[in-house]
């Protein structure tokens, strides 16, 4: 947070863009709630704790655009940050009539997404057992008022949203609902934001998850017939992979990320 206690009431200052970001050890002091004109995000290749993240958000007036992944970088120690998505959605309902783009990359670091079959109707439980509330009050300098941990939603009240990436897990739990009733009956199609233009989906496997088969084929279906606000959809016939840490920078084979350098054509 160092960096961002300095800049993030800039007025002229409107979006911030960076890769391998890591908090502060010193334990910085954290952002005032919707104290920051920043209303733009893009932060890559970092492995951040979800109530960093949460802090961000929740320290922006009016939140247009939020990006984030994880992956392409060796973590210190083999250990990562778990992103809590359901402590992350929290935080940018409150921005529902704003936010333009999400694009959150950060399923392997969600323990739950990795059994053989994952229980939607159980996560919302689940995703209380660390990174929630509770652990909000020890580790969440000012802790939040009740009122975020008491909110419930779906991807359908983002009314202002019109790109939409996501993994196939995070996709299903938020457009089913967080803390919402869940019903015996689940389409995909009626809980997407109703102006969305563009989804990407990571992770998606045909042929993995006789679910997921059938609500790509009614969301395929639905996108074809002309009827929805939906443009573009990838992830669909060709698999995108999640994004994922290094296990060892030196191995050849390592999916290890590298910034492009630009260099100047021009002589000095």
């Amino acid at each position: 947070m160092g960096v961002m206690q300095l800049i993030h009431r800039l007025p002229s200052i409107e979006m911030i863009g960076t890769d391998i970001l890591e908090e502060d050890e010193n334990g910085a002091a954290r952002l005032e709630p919707r104290s920051s004109t920043i209303s733009r995000f893009a932060i890559h290749h970092s492995s951040l704790d979800t109530y960093y993240l949460a802090n961000v958000v929740y320290s922006c007036k009016v939140l247009k655009e939020f990006q984030y992944s994880i992956g392409g970088r060796d973590v210190p120690g083999g250990s990562y940050s778990k992103f809590n998505p359901k402590t992350f959605f929290f935080t940018i309902l409150p921005h529902r009539e704003t936010l333009e783009i999400l694009d959150v990359d950060a399923e392997c670091h969600v323990t739950e997404f990795s059994w053989e079959v994952v229980e939607y109707e159980e996560l919302d439980e689940r995703f209380e057992e660390w990174g929630g509330r509770r652990d909000a009050e020890h580790v969440w300098t000012g802790t939040p008022p009740d009122s975020l941990w008491e909110q419930s939603g779906s991807l359908l009240e983002f009314r202002a949203l019109k790109r939409l990436s996501l993994g196939i897990h995070i996709l299903m739990y938020y457009a089913q609902g967080v803390n919402l009733a869940k019903k015996e009956s689940f389409s995909l199609v009626d809980c997407l934001p109703p102006n969305l233009e563009y989804l990407l989906i990571r992770g998606y496997e045909k042929g993995a998850s006789e679910m997921h088969d059938a609500q790509i084929d009614s969301l395929v279906a639905w996108k074809n017939s002309g009827l929805s606000s939906l443009i573009e959809i990838q992830g669909i016939t060709e698999c995108i992979p999640h994004a994922e840490d290094v296990d060892d920078p030196d191995d050849e084979d390592a999916p290890l990320w590298e910034r492009e350098e630009e260099w100047s054509s021009e002589s000095d």
